[in-house]
Parts: structure tokens; C-alpha cells; sequence
């Protein structure tokens, strides 16, 4: 009797322990795992099992500003079963991280930093990758699992995702950087964005903000770039604060994935900004 009610108040209940195979992950790939279920003191009925693939959103409401945590994709897994005491079940998956899901790491081309006076590293470096622990990307995504017992306390777990840009936007924020600005902040904002033939379908969308490196592009303070991918293309919005108009600017583009090696990347990022003059650092 005790056990069954220390069992309903969360003591001594089931437990899920969620094991992904890989998590550095990109938008659009298949991940799969197991959830570990081990039963506690008494037997208990499980009314379901459900892996929320989520993100944290920036909320503007009036003159305050706050964090939320957004579900992009809800997995359900099982339903109505039982988990005997002390009895320890595997439940396998296979789950798609969502093409729109925000990216935790940002690529830096950093090529242009040995032409800068202060120093920086010789020769090319392709990409480096900037998470949101060294940088101002304070993008966060996670799997949940969710373990619901009947009469019981809730058990769930929390797995920590990499997700890395796709080909598309690994090359066109290279070739931002290349033109003359540099990677300052990411976060994501909730609601809905919009471009010339595309839009995003999940609640929410990512920025990720670049300001001109070292003085160059005097006339723009900052541009935000957000992405939405799609099976056959990739939309890319980007908006344009500039220091001597009172509006932004916003400008798209859509990248069709089967011409990635003829694109000539500076260039378009050139044309979608404004900016014309080559740069050099």
C-alpha cells in the first residue's frame, strides 16, 4: 500500500532514460534510438509515450520580452500499456528532425582573418563551427520524452541536440562573412516568416544576426538572416537594418538544391543585401 502511494507521489515509480544513437544531427535527417523504461516498486499503468522534438523561443508581448519553450514535433510512441515492477522494457525509434529546425551551430568561414591588421590564422580554413556556449548563439534544441503514468507522477528526460547547417546555409553564411560582415548573435523568435515563394510552417524561426566586420559597410548596422528549408529548395530571408533609413529592408531568395555547385555565393549575397563593393580584410 505504501509503495503504491510513494509510487503515485513520484518516489520509487518508472523511470525513462532516452539513448540517441547520434546527436549531431541536420535539418531533415532521420535519427533514431531507444527509450529505456524501468519499472519502480509497484506495477503502473502508462497512459502514453511521446518524444517532442522542441526548441526555445524569444515572445514579444508589449514592452516585455520572454523565453518559452516550442514544440516543433511531437512523436507519440505508445499508448496505454502496463510496466510491471521492477521490469525494464526498450522501446525503439526512428524520428525526422524537422527540415525548419533552428541550427545550434553557426559556420565561419574565416578566411578573411588573416588579411585583418590585429592578426588571425594563415592560409584558408574552410568552416569552424560556433555553438551556443562560445558565441552569441543562444539557440537550444532538445528531444523530450514524456513517460505519462495514470494516477502517478510524470517521468520524462531531456537530450541535448548539435544541429548543424545544411549545405545551403553553410554556403551562403559563408559567403556573407566573405563579403565583409561577421557572425554577432542567434535566437529564435516565435511566429511566422514569409518570403517570395516560400513561408515557415512551424511556429517559429531562427535569426542569425551579422554586423560589418572591422568598419566595412558603413551604411548598414546590422542583417538577420533566417532559412527555410524544404525538400527541393531552400527559402532565405534576410533583413536589413541600415544606419540612415527609419525601415527595414527585407529581401528573399530561393536556392534550388540541384544547382548548389553552379551558384556563385558571393554574389547573390551581394544582390540580397544591397552591397556591391568587394571587401577586402
Amino acid at each position: 500500500m505504501f509503495k503504491k502511494l510513494f509510487a503515485a507521489m513520484g518516489m520509487g515509480s518508472a523511470e525513462v532514460d532516452t539513448r540517441l544513437h547520434n546527436n549531431r544531427v541536420t535539418p531533415g535527417q532521420t535519427v533514431t534510438g531507444d527509450v529505456y523504461i524501468r519499472g519502480g516498486e509497484v506495477d503502473q499503468e502508462i497512459d502514453s509515450l511521446v518524444l517532442n522534438l522542441m526548441t526555445e523561443v524569444e515572445v514579444e508581448s508589449g514592452d516585455t520580452e520572454y523565453k518559452t519553450q516550442h514544440i516543433i514535433s511531437r512523436f507519440p510512441l505508445a499508448r496505454d500499456f502496463r510496466v510491471r515492477k521492477h521490469e525494464e522494457m526498450v522501446v525503439p525509434f526512428q524520428i525526422l528532425i524537422h527540415p525548419e529546425t533552428p541550427i545550434t551551430e553557426i559556420p565561419s568561414n574565416t578566411q578573411h582573418m588573416s588579411h585583418h591588421p590585429q592578426g588571425g590564422s594563415k592560409g584558408y580554413q574552410p568552416y569552424t563551427y560556433q555553438g551556443h556556449k562560445k558565441t552569441g548563439n543562444r539557440t537550444k534544441d532538445w528531444i523530450y520524452t514524456g513517460l505519462e503514468i495514470d494516477n502517478g507522477i510524470d517521468s520524462k528526460d531531456v537530450d541535448y541536440l548539435q544541429v548543424m547547417p545544411t549545405e545551403p546555409m553553410t554556403r551562403f553564411l559563408a559567403a556573407i562573412e566573405n563579403i565583409g560582415f561577421r557572425f554577432y548573435s542567434a535566437d529564435v523568435e516565435k511566429g511566422q516568416l514569409r518570403g517570395s515563394g516560400f513561408q515557415s510552417t512551424i511556429g517559429c524561426y531562427q535569426e542569425i544576426e551579422y554586423v560589418p566586420a572591422w568598419g566595412g559597410h558603413f551604411e548598414i548596422n546590422e542583417i538577420e538572416v533566417s532559412f527555410v528549408q524544404r525538400p527541393q529548395d531552400t527559402g532565405v530571408l534576410v533583413e536589413i537594418d541600415r544606419r540612415y533609413s527609419s525601415r527595414d529592408g527585407y529581401r528573399s531568395l530561393l536556392i534550388p538544391h540541384h544547382a548548389l555547385q553552379s551558384i556563385d555565393w558571393e554574389q547573390e549575397a551581394r544582390k540580397l543585401i544591397g552591397v556591391y563593393a568587394s571587401h577586402k580584410y
